[in-house]
């Protein structure tokens, strides 16, 4: 891992052990924490517009898990924000903060559609990736408002583990599975995560399976005839990989999948 992956890993780690209402604290009455003031007053004066939709949420009624999940969103997307920042990286300048005819930049439309749907996701795990999302848009020009949409959309469709399907792929495991469930059947284990991984290939189009004879990629018709050690990210794949911080996902999650995956 290198020196910024570590930091990275870090920030998210920071980010995601708030809770219960430290960040929405500081912005709906006072600062009590000194380290969440300076976070939100560097970010704030980079990023002026972020503030008043986190504002808008901080006088919300919400429950007690809903402060937190807003919480733990906000709070990993400020502290990798404030880290991209302190590393010399620059906000995309492409008008992606400037105001659109509705009076709401696409910055603002992106985290009021992350917060709220933080705010609703009962798979607590992947909000760090949701958080780490958020920021990365931030400073990726080569990703459209439109497309940044569609992104988001696409991850809160994903499950937890789906995410670590990604991460695990990622990894390029030598030790994968060579026989599709038709020829071994496997636990019944197995064939839930191979049913997720078929979801990942078709519709959604994040995973392939790659001949590696003709170095192509093919839909396999049912997730019986899923290959595990012929699963690639496509593009898209790498793209959410990229965003959403899926390196960093927890590690004896992505050893879980993996371990599920490998040959017997």
């Amino acid at each position: 891992m290198t020196e910024g992956d570590a930091k990275g890993r870090k920030a998210a780690e920071a980010g995601a052990e708030i809770g219960g209402g430290a960040i929405l604290g500081a912005l709906g009455t006072n600062v009590a924490d000194p380290a969440v003031g300076a976070i939100l007053g560097a970010v704030g004066a980079a990023l002026p517009r972020l503030v008043p939709v986190m504002r808008d949420y901080a006088s919300r009624a919400l429950s007690s898990r809903e402060k937190i999940r807003v919480d733990c969103v906000a709070g990993v997307a400020l502290h990798e924000i404030r880290r991209r920042l302190d590393t010399g990286e620059l906000p995309r300048g492409d008008g992606f903060f400037d105001l659109g005819e509705r009076d709401r930049s696409a910055a603002e439309e992106l985290l009021d559609g992350v917060m709220r749907k933080a705010r609703d996701e009962h798979e607590e795990a992947k909000i760090t990736y949701m958080g780490w999302f958020l920021a990365s848009i931030l400073f990726s020009e080569s990703v459209s408002r439109w497309e940044a949409n569609r992104l988001l959309r696409l991850l809160e469709r994903l499950s937890y583990r789906q995410l670590c399907i990604l991460g695990a792929l990622a990894r390029k495991p030598d030790n994968l599975r060579t026989a599709p469930l038709q020829k071994r059947p496997g636990s019944s284990e197995l064939d839930s995560l191979l049913q997720e991984c078929f979801e990942l290939e078709t519709p959604l189009g994040l995973i392939a399976q790659e001949d590696h004879g003709s170095n192509r990629a093919w839909i396999p018709r049912s997730w019986v005839d899923v290959v595990p050690s012929k699963l690639r990210l496509t593009p898209q794949g790498e793209k959410l990989h990229e965003l959403a911080g899926l390196a960093f996902v927890a590690e004896p999650d992505v050893r879980a999948v993996i371990g599920e995956l490998a040959e017997a």
